[in-house]
């Protein structure tokens, strides 16, 4: 009887055990972060075991109830939060800052930054911006080289426009090597950790001559950010492409083309450094952190106001009715 006993008692502490699993933690750092890494420590201590990097990797994990997800402090994350797992009343999952208190508190923020070169004057004192924002000042060198370099150990390389463009009728960029390895270099942009990229550049190399595209940081110690692409001139147009994520942000990128020694030269027309996520409805247009209201048609807002020269027009059959209660509207 007692060995009966015994057996029942292994047997329940058995199915008690099967019914509880431990919570687990996981950790999401933009900087330094990975989607290949397990999640499970919030720093990298193998080339598997450490932070995820991207919200939308835990879009894609099941969380079980009374998991734990730490964001990192200081992290800036330029997409939404959809975690697809729910917890229980009893055992609900945390998504909180940390671990520990933040300085710095993570931020998730759906805001995309328009530089002042990307805003072209549409009419008046109207302007318009494309989106998404070529983070590339000069997209199209040619009349003009503004936002463009060079660089040789003998300052012997050239950056000029060529008037005379092979292929197209308008001017584009003629760079000649110096007597040492030589760089064309844009201007300088910030990258966000753990947001992907799409780099381009087209350009006209002389048959045989090896060409290295490169993005990396515009300062010490110069690292390469994407992996390097190479292309051999076929002495015609040729594009290169390539799409990354950085691993953590970085406030002075550039793109460089990187052209052999002894006097080689090399047309580019096209050079784009772009978001590779579409961009979604604009809600909202902030400058210097104050909103302003986009281009409209004269009659929005005019309904309730009797001396408007639009005023008529808006009140006649078919009109819209926009309700302005509560929006702050410039005089």
């Amino acid at each position: 009887m007692k060995h009966t006993t015994r057996r029942i008692f292994f047997a329940l502490l058995a199915l008690a055990c099967a019914g509880h699993v431990a919570a687990a933690t996981y950790y999401i750092n933009s900087n330094g972060g990975n989607d290949f890494y397990s999640g499970t420590s919030a720093t990298a201590t193998s080339a598997t075991v450490g932070p995820w990097q991207t919200l939308a990797k835990l879009a894609n994990v099941t969380l079980a109830p009374g998991d734990t997800v730490y964001l990192a402090c200081g992290s800036v994350w330029k997409e939404t939060l959809q975690p697809r797992s729910s917890g229980t009343a009893a055992a609900p999952i945390t998504i909180t800052a940390g671990p520990g208190a933040c300085a710095t508190a993570p931020l998730i923020d759906g805001a995309t930054t328009i530089p002042a070169h990307a805003w072209v004057q549409h009419s008046g004192a109207i302007y318009k911006a494309r989106l998404p924002v070529d983070l590339v000042s000069n997209p199209n060198p040619g009349a003009n080289m503004t936002g463009w370099s060079s660089r040789s150990a003998a300052g012997d390389s050239t950056l000029l426009p060529d008037n005379a463009c092979p292929g197209q009728a308008t001017p584009c960029m003629a760079f000649t090597s110096g007597t040492s390895v030589s760089l064309a270099i844009s201007n300088t942009f910030a990258l966000a950790g753990g947001v992907d990229y799409t780099a381009g550049v087209q350009l006209r190399a002389p048959a045989g001559t090896r060409i290295k595209v490169v993005v990396r940081r515009s300062g010490p110690t110069y690292e390469s950010l994407a992996p390097e692409q190479w292309i051999t001139g076929a002495g015609a147009w040729q594009s290169v492409c390539l799409t990354f994520r950085p691993t953590a942000a970085v406030a002075n990128a550039r793109i460089d083309i990187e052209v052999p020694a002894t006097r080689i030269r090399v047309n580019v027309r096209e050079a784009h450094m772009r978001h590779s996520a579409a961009i979604g409805n604009v809600l909202a247009t902030f400058v210097d952190s104050l909103q302003v209201r986009r281009a409209h048609h004269p009659n929005f807002g005019q309904g309730g106001d009797p001396t408007s020269p639009y005023a008529a027009t808006a009140s006649a059959g078919g009109k819209t009715v926009v309700d302005t209660t509560g929006l702050a509207l410039p005089s």
